[in-house]
Formats: C-alpha cells, sequence, structure tokens
C-alpha cells in the first residue's frame, strides 16, 4: 500500500521543522488544487487523495505512518498491546483539543469510532467490521484518557489499518462535527488548521488552530512535530496546470503541489521558483493478467520480466526523477533492506530462453495503460526483440472494469483476443520503478530560498 500517496507536500511549506525556516507570522499561503474538494465528511468513499490531503490538515487518529511507513503514536501517548493480542489500549496524549476548544478525551474516541463504524461510506468501516482485516468486537473507556479496543482474534495488521490516510486515520473528531438534525456539517478536529470556509469550486480556507499540540521531536511523516507558522491557508481550484504556472509566476498562487517531469523540467531553472522532488510510496506498475490462458504461465511472465528494461523506463517516463525499484517495498521503507534491491534485470537472451521453455509462439500480447502511464510500454522501453509488439492502447476502464488500483502509472497486460473477467486484474510481476512527486513554489521575502 501506498502509504504516502496522500502526503502533503505543502505541510512542509506550512509547518515548521521540515525547513531551513518559516514563512512570517500572519501570512498565508495559497496552494493550487487540480480540482475541488469532493465532501466535508474525513475518509469516506467519495473522498478522492486531494480531499483527503485537505482534511489531513484538520483531523488527527490515535496512530499515524512516521515517514518510513512505520506506525507510530500520534494522539495516543502509548499504545499497549495485551500478551494475547486481543486488546489494544491506547493512552491519549494530555492537552489534546478540538477546535471547539473542548478537551479530548476517551470519551471522544469512543463516539468517534462509533459514528464512523455506523456511517456506511467510511472507507475502513469494511476492514473493522469483520469483512476485512480484523473484527472490532468492543470499544471500552477505561479512563478519562485511556481507551481500549478489543479483537475477535489477533491481527497484526490492525495498527496499520488504523493508521490509514485515506480512512482519515480513524478520525476523532468533536460531536459537534454533526448538525442538530445528525448530519455531517464540518469536521471538529484536532490537526493544526481549523476550518473556515469552503466556497466550492473557487478555494477552501483553513486558518491556524492557536491550541494544538504538537508531539515533540522532529517531522515524521504523518506525526512527530507540526509547529505552524502561517495563519491562513488556501486551497485554491486551478484545474489547468499551465494557468496554475502562469498564476504562480505572477505571485497569485504560492504552491503547486504535483508537476509532470516535462513540467518539472520546463520550471528548474526559473530563479524565482524553488522546486521539490519528494520521494513516495505509490507504485508504478505493469500488471499481468493472470486469468489469460497464455499470461497463467508463470515461466512466460519471468520471461516478460527479464525482456524489460527497467532502468531505461524508470528514466524515460520520469525525465530521469525516479528510479526502478524492482521490489514491493519502497526503497524509503524501514522495511526495505539490500535483499530487495537486488530484484530482477534486463537480460534478453535469458527472456529467449525462458519463452521458449514456455512453449510462446509469437502470440500477439496487448498492454492497457492508464493515462498516467500512456505510452510506456514494454516496446518503447526496449527493442522488441523476444515478443510480439502491442496492438492496442483502448482505455484502462473499459477493459479492466471499475476498480483499477489506486495509485501513479499503471498498466496491464495481457494477450489478446482473451476476453477479460471483470475485476480481475491483479499486480503479479514487474514493477519497474517507485515514483517521485514534483512540486514548486514561488520565492519570496517570506518563505525564502529553500525546498519542500
Amino acid at each position: 500500500m501506498g502509504t504516502r500517496t496522500t502526503r502533503l507536500l505543502t505541510a512542509a511549506l506550512i509547518l515548521g521543522g521540515a525547513l531551513g525556516c518559516a514563512p512570517a507570522g500572519g501570512s498565508a499561503v495559497r496552494v493550487q488544487i487540480s480540482s475541488d474538494m469532493r465532501t466535508m465528511v474525513p475518509g469516506i468513499d467519495a473522498a478522492d487523495g486531494l480531499t483527503s490531503g485537505i482534511l489531513l490538515h484538520l483531523v488527527e487518529g490515535l496512530v499515524a505512518f512516521g515517514e518510513t511507513g512505520d506506525v507510530k503514536p500520534l494522539m495516543a501517548e502509548a499504545v499497549q498491546v495485551s500478551p494475547d493480542g486481543l486488546s489494544y489500549t491506547f493512552q491519549l496524549r494530555k492537552g489534546l483539543r478540538f477546535h471547539n476548544g473542548a478537551e479530548v478525551t476517551a470519551a471522544d474516541v469512543e463516539w468517534s469510532w462509533g459514528y464512523f463504524m455506523r456511517q456506511g461510506e467510511w472507507r475502513c468501516q469494511r476492514e473493522f467490521d469483520g469483512r476485512g482485516i480484523a473484527k472490532v468486537v468492543g470499544v471500552r473507556v477505561e479512563d478519562p484518557l485511556t481507551i481500549t479496543f478489543i479483537l475477535d482474534k489477533p491481527n497484526a495488521m490492525f495498527l496499520a489499518t488504523m493508521a490509514r490516510p485515506d480512512c482519515a486515520m480513524a478520525p476523532v473528531v468533536h460531536k459537534s462535527s454533526l448538525s442538530a438534525d445528525g448530519t455531517w456539517a464540518r469536521p471538529v478536529g484536532t490537526g493544526p488548521f481549523r476550518f473556515v470556509e469552503w466556497k466550492r469550486g473557487e478555494y477552501v480556507r483553513l486558518h491556524r488552530f492557536e491550541e494544538y499540540v504538537s508531539r515533540e521531536g522532529g517531522v515524521d511523516g504523518y506525526t512527530g512535530s507540526k509547529q505552524v507558522f502561517i495563519d491562513d491557508l488556501y486551497f485554491v481550484v486551478v484545474p489547468d496546470t499551465s494557468t496554475a504556472i502562469a498564476a504562480l509566476k505572477s505571485g497569485a498562487i504560492d504552491v503547486i503541489p504535483y508537476l509532470s517531469p516535462s513540467e518539472y523540467s520546463a520550471l528548474k531553472d526559473d530563479p524565482a521558483i524553488t522546486m521539490s522532488v519528494t520521494p513516495n510510496m505509490g507504485m508504478i506498475t505493469l500488471l499481468f493478467q493472470t486469468r489469460d490462458p497464455l499470461l497463467k504461465n508463470d515461466t512466460l511472465r519471468q520471461a516478460l520480466a527479464a525482456a524489460v528494461d527497467t532502468e531505461r523506463l524508470a528514466a524515460a517516463a520520469s525525465d530521469g526523477l525516479a528510479r526502478r525499484n524492482n521490489s514491493v517495498v519502497p526503497s524509503s521503507s524501514a522495511y526495505h533492506t539490500a535483499v530487495h534491491d537486488e530484484g530482477y534485470r534486463y537480460d534478453p537472451v535469458l527472456a529467449k530462453r525462458l519463452l521458449a521453455e514456455a512453449g510462446y509462439k509469437g502470440e500477439r500480447l496487448v498492454i492497457r495503460p492508464t493515462s498516467a502511464f500512456r505510452g510506456a510500454t514494454m516496446s518503447r522501453s526496449s527493442p522488441s526483440r523476444c515478443f510480439r509488439p502491442p496492438a492496442s492502447t483502448s482505455h484502462w476502464r473499459s477493459w479492466s472494469g471499475r476498480r483499477s488500483l489506486r495509485g501513479i502509472g499503471t498498466a496491464a497486460i495481457r494477450s489478446a483476443p482473451f476476453p477479460i473477467p471483470r475485476n480481475s486484474t491483479r499486480p503479479l510481476g514487474i514493477k519497474p520503478f517507485w515514483g517521485a512527486k514534483t512540486s514548486s513554489r514561488r520565492r519570496s521575502g517570506k518563505t525564502g530560498r529553500r525546498s519542500l
């Protein structure tokens, strides 16, 4: 799972500790977003990555992912697991407050958990009600700052699922987040910013939360130190990147969080703009259709892996900004080791031998790219010495069904003309490289010359 695909590049600009210096007090930062926020409810199915990124300025959970992908306390001071693995006891940090000034208690955690577990749209509900990762059979308030979650059986993924940013880290919110009729009004959370205004189609405005209690230490992913140095944060809807770049140069906006490699290359030498390249844990992949009568052969899939020059593919697709990683474990992960760096290598001689062993007779292969990966096909990454080249680039969703992967740059490969069962594509082989996010911001006297 990509644990940083929704992590905010803007956080490095507005939160202290990540940068050498900070914007002057009383300032405002305007961040471009390519589309409007979809919902005010954190962690529900309707929330895309952009929406989650905005709302995670407002809400927090008991635990969160650190910089290297391991789970660490956020609102919790400590977490204790019972010897039998069935109980997780969270001790809350003292002095935490909601945006309305109310002190956070274990009862608030219990209420929030109950609300989201009853909320049919919460993305992680199915992970905790027995249909997915775990089943929480009880939540018990021990004292005002202590709460225990009880599972039906031990589960090593419980805390990691609690920390998922796409589920808003199982957010703890105040009851006043709801209107008098019980419908959601706005998130009253504990994050470093509080909600002010959402002018649909134009901007979302947040204001610094003066009573925010940051964790001590340095910046560490979604947890760690979060010192705020600006008063107002605007997320401004500018769908067209060219328009956003013009606005950045004119000073109408301050940050463009995401740029393509070609846009990065065009802007990197502009002395008025500070550029940043930030590694992320999202995968750019080739997926094998394993129900395909040809590609169900393990040896053939090994031949495909040997036939793709992933070094060249990574360099070409990213303008040299990314490097290949043939492991499913991100290079920045705490669990990445030298073993994961070994991977497979481009070896056309080995590919031909494996093809012969697999009984390949020149059948046509088809690669279906997403829009983010369009054109980056096997035949472009290396000369087609072994396989008949791809013959089609029809739209991904029309071929794979509704459920495509939540990631950047995904392509899938199958033989033709085999009909594809719905929702049957699985990642089973080539994972060419891990991407890099690029962003830019306009330099000013307030922010100084520094990187995100």
